[in-house]
């Protein structure tokens, strides 16, 4: 802010400078010639030195503002003062330090694998400000494989189909769903806003805009994919969300839940075949939240004509209750199931609340190839028993 304020307080008669603070911002006087009437100029002036302040302080501004004189101001009749006295004009000049610019900043909360056909979370909360707070996020598609399709969303109108899309992103929010809809690279990018209103990037702000790179793919002769969304969760791509948990059976399995024959979360590489990788279950993507799809996957599956029984695909409920109080509901599940990148089956089923148990199928594979049995079963609870294929 620029004023102009006319004093008579600061006065100078021969050899004594009184200098008056005003609501702590201190008036300094650029004495480069002498004050008096006329204002001579320097060369005139006699016992200007005398006239200087004495030390830094009397000389120098607040933190925040900066003092300039602005010269002796016209003076009437009202102004005249004694001849020793002399009245002079201030500019005070607001010197704020600048608004800073604040620094997108993307967290990669992807676990493992990327998986095709799934509704994943891109979370721009990390990004900074140093002089404030970051108020807007701004997400953008750089690049998508050839033919792809993506979508961001802020939530997907469908829950089952969320490559239809749905409400636009919300930049008051710093996270984004975003739909891959094959595989191949998709690049993102996101710019922020300070409370300032200063954007990185922008003219004002010349830095880069964050990006990251998710590299998609199918990866096993079979591979499930389970994703899910919590009917009553708001915020669908933040960390925090309903959890469900995706379970593999091996053939000779008696039990769901139940190392080393259950592959889930907690028993994510187990040794099923043969030594070495092949007929191996291995957990590929793990999400607590619905964030992202979990999926599982096995290389060289074993002849299930020969163990006498299929593969078994089940989805636990593990959590509907919200850590920060408060429930989810409902938890809307979708199982893929995929042989050699070939999607071979798709289901949806509602999961109503904790511990419930959805029996989605059984998988039988010969060294012809794969076929899936639905079972589509939901039972309330967990059963220690795997009940035999109807």
């Amino acid at each position: 802010m620029v004023g102009r304020q006319r004093w008579t307080d600061f006065s100078f008669n021969t050899s004594v400078l009184s200098v008056r603070r005003w609501s702590a911002v201190l008036l300094a006087m650029a004495l480069c010639g002498c004050i008096t009437e006329s204002t001579p100029a320097q060369d005139d002036c006699d016992g200007c030195d005398a006239a200087r302040p004495d030390s830094a302080a009397d000389a120098s501004p607040g933190p925040d503002l900066a003092v300039l004189d602005a010269g002796p101001p016209d003076r009437g009749p009202q102004d005249q003062g004694p001849p020793d006295q002399a009245t002079f004009d201030a500019v005070v000049i607001d010197a704020t330090p600048a608004n800073r610019c604040p620094t997108p900043i993307i967290e990669r909360v992807l676990a493992g694998s990327i998986l095709p056909l799934g509704a994943y979370a891109l979370n721009g909360a990390p990004s900074a400000d140093p002089d404030g707070d970051v108020v807007a996020w701004q997400w953008s598609v750089v690049s998508v494989p050839p033919g792809a399709s993506v979508a961001l969303a802020e939530a997907f109108a469908n829950p089952e189909r969320p490559e239809a899309g749905g409400t636009a992103d919300d930049p008051a929010t710093p996270f984004v769903g975003a739909w891959l809809g094959r595989p191949g690279r998709y690049v993102f990018a996101l710019s922020v806003t300070d409370d300032e209103g200063a954007t990185t990037p922008s003219p004002e702000c010349p830095g880069e805009a964050a990006q990251i790179a998710l590299d998609v793919g199918l990866e096993g002769d079979i591979v499930v994919v389970l994703s899910w969304l919590g009917e009553e969760d708001e915020e669908p791509f933040d960390s925090e969300g309903p959890d469900l948990d995706l379970h593999v059976l091996h053939p000779t399995a008696r039990a769901w839940d139940a190392a080393p024959l259950d592959c889930y979360y907690a028993n994510r590489t187990p040794d099923w075949g043969q030594p070495g990788l092949r007929g191996d279950c291995e957990m590929m993507t793990d999400s607590s939240s619905g964030a992202q799809p979990e999926g599982l996957s096995i290389n060289g599956p074993e002849d299930t004509t020969a163990m006498g029984a299929p593969y078994r695909v089940g989805v636990h409920y593990y959590r509907a209750e919200s850590f920060q109080g408060g429930v989810f509901g409902a938890a809307r599940a979708r199982i893929r199931i995929y042989f050699n990148e070939t999607l071979a089956f798709e289901r949806t089923q509602v999961l109503a609340t904790t511990d419930t148990f959805w029996d989605v199928a059984a998988i039988r594979w010969t060294s012809d190839g794969g076929a899936v049995v639905p079972i589509d079963r939901v039972i309330p609870q967990m059963s220690d028993d795997v009940l035999p294929v109807p």
